[in-house]
């Protein structure tokens, strides 16, 4: 989703006209409809009076981005970028925990499934090649 189809989008949750919303937002009104157009970005300034006006952090603003489109087109903004930046690491924190978890997985089935059958680490002799070649550097 762009910014200005989320502008569109948030003022008629609210149920306000374009002017209406320009004036909560202290902005002309040209102005709003050019970036509900997408034929402008807004200033550090007016993104804050917008978000202001409608009661979100930039990461509220940015959670239904889910292509990063609006991140990549106010990039410049600071309080984009760096609500961008949080929403990135998190992202990454789940990937890498879910990897994690998917390994972790795998390796306590393999134990539990060799454990089970006897015959890994008890009748291939795993516990004596253990004790011989490992346990004496101990």
């Amino acid at each position: 989703m762009l910014l200005g189809e989320k502008l569109k989008n948030l003022r008629a949750v609210h149920d306000w006209t374009q002017p209406e919303l320009a004036a909560k937002a202290n902005i002309e009104q040209s102005y709003l409809s050019r970036l509900e157009n997408g034929k402008g970005l807004p200033s550090a300034e007016v993104l804050d009076r917008l978000l202001g006006v409608f009661q979100l952090s930039p990461a509220e603003f940015l959670a239904d981005d889910t292509h990063g489109q609006m991140a990549a087109q106010l990039a410049a903004l600071p309080q984009i970028a760096k609500a961008a930046s949080a929403q990135k690491r998190a992202h990454y924190r789940k990937q890498r925990a879910c990897v994690i978890a998917s390994v972790t997985s795998i390796a306590l089935g393999f134990l539990f499934g060799s454990i089970a059958e006897g015959e890994v680490f008890f009748q291939t002799g795993y516990i004596t090649i253990f004790h011989q070649v490992w346990w004496p550097l101990m």
